[in-house]
């Protein structure tokens, strides 16, 4: 593809991306049309988006790619890989935690994750458009900690899990439920406690 072509169709696209989460973020993934979300993109015909997305289900996918600090780290897998477990699972949290913060997609991902508690179909939808494939790199991570004698053998998904789950309870009780934050425990306190805690337990003394 010529250059220039190339650049107006990405630039398209980042249109329609941009327009999904807008429309997601207001009506959430059952309710959102091609419609709503051609107009809030700027484009004429709603058939376009099919140009550029396969389905609305891939189209979720693309707007948490590119919107959601987790999946954002697939884009330097590699280098995460490299790093040590005291220096790489900080990162990990860090952009899991930030999932709610950042204003470009905290609100679309509280929508969605009402939606995805009322229905169990899009619960699974969602799950394998964002959360499903940073579990998936969390564990590959540790299971290559594992072949190089760092942390303990242990299965990567159950250990990905025990890592992320007080995270995940405090992004579900803060931003979900509205629990407000104990004042002696916010989110880089606890992130850099369950650090501590989980190497304690699944690092390999040498």
């Amino acid at each position: 593809m010529p250059r220039k072509r190339q650049e107006s169709y990405d630039e398209r696209r980042r249109q329609i991306v941009a327009g999904a989460l807008e429309v997601f973020s207001r009506s959430g993934f059952a309710s959102a049309t091609n419609q709503a979300i051609a107009a809030a993109a700027g484009i004429n015909s709603p058939g376009l988006i099919y140009h550029y997305f396969e389905s609305k289900e891939d189209l979720l996918r693309a707007v948490i790619e590119s919107y959601a600090p987790p999946l954002q780290l697939l884009s330097r897998a590699e280098a995460l890989m490299a790093l040590p477990p005291e220096e790489a699972l900080p990162q990990f949290g860090e952009a899991y935690l930030r999932l709610m913060e950042d204003p470009q997609i905290g609100g679309c991902i509280q929508v969605l994750a009402r939606e995805a508690l009322r229905f169990p179909d899009f619960a699974k939808t969602l799950r394998a458009a964002g959360p499903g494939r940073f579990l998936e790199l969390l564990a590959r991570y540790l299971e290559r900690k594992m072949d190089e004698g760092l942390l303990r053998r242990e299965s990567p998904g159950a250990l990905a899990h025990c890592f992320l789950g007080p995270l995940m309870a405090y992004v579900l009780a803060r931003h979900i439920l509205s629990v407000p934050d104990d004042p002696e425990l916010n989110g880089p306190a606890l992130l850099a406690l369950q650090v501590r805690i989980f190497l304690e337990g699944a690092r390999v003394e040498h």
